[in-house]
């Protein structure tokens, strides 16, 4: 009771007229002297101290992880940076030394070029019987080889633009599910958090730019190394269609 009347008396509390009355009555039976402000205050105190703690204010949604952008769009063990080393692709391939390489044979070639096709390979031809350390077929299959080599680095390029590509695509995925995660959660706090969902937005906007740059010039670079590898693979075939056919007669 004196509880009660120490809230009524402080203003948190407002009693009913009955209840008034009975207070009243009751302290007319059993007169008590009044209560004082100190008093008063031991009192609330005393009894708000065993009230039940108010729970703590949910902590503001924050959200995930911004998904970092890989270094390169570049599968790993596959780097156009610089042009393919050829040796090391034939190496790579395990194209075996011959007595003859074509790209020797090629270079012969080249300094023939005033000549017409026929005399050219009449001269290779002649060159051919005069030593015994080689014959043209030894060129040609080399050729031959390296054409399988080099058309295998261009499917081992072009796999690793589709592997770039699909990687690429799923880290913007990630960064879509992850924007709007961000937006969401940033929404609920719209008043705190408008100029860090600005600053998301644009940084979201860089990580696509650099991941679309990334993989705009790996396609360059895939094209710029297809068209050498092509040039290459032309210039080996040559040997091939001029001396393909001396391969198929008897030799003397």
């Amino acid at each position: 009771m004196a509880f009660l009347k120490a809230l009524a008396k402080v203003g948190l509390v407002e009693l009913e007229p009955h209840e008034v009355a009975e207070m009243n009555a009751k302290a007319a039976k059993e007169p008590a002297p009044e209560l004082s402000d100190e008093e008063l205050a031991a009192i609330l105190a005393e009894d708000l101290s065993g009230a039940a703690p108010a729970a703590p204010a949910a902590p503001a949604p924050q959200p995930a992880p911004r998904p970092a952008p890989s270094s390169s769009a570049a599968a790993p063990g596959v780097s156009l940076d610089a042009p393919l080393d050829l040796p090391a692709v034939y190496q790579k391939a395990q194209v075996p030394e011959v007595p003859y390489a074509a790209e020797t044979l090629l270079k012969v070639l080249d300094g023939l070029k005033a000549m017409d096709a026929a005399t050219r390979k009449t001269a290779i031809m002649a060159m051919d019987a005069a030593d015994d350390k080689w014959t043209i077929a030894d060129p040609v299959l080399d050729a031959q080889r390296k054409i399988e080599a080099l058309g295998a680095a261009k499917a081992d390029i072009a796999s690793a633009l589709s592997a770039a590509q699909a990687k690429t695509e799923a880290e913007l995925t990630q960064l879509d599910a992850y924007q709007a995660e961000a937006i969401k959660t940033i929404r609920e706090k719209i008043a705190e958090f408008e100029a860090s969902l600005e600053q998301e937005l644009k940084t979201l906007a860089d990580q696509r730019a650099q991941l679309k740059t990334g993989l705009q010039q790996h396609k360059e670079a895939v094209a710029r190394e297809s068209a050498r590898l092509d040039d290459e693979i032309g210039r080996l075939s040559e040997l091939k269609r001029i001396f393909g056919p001396e391969l198929s007669r008897p030799q003397s």
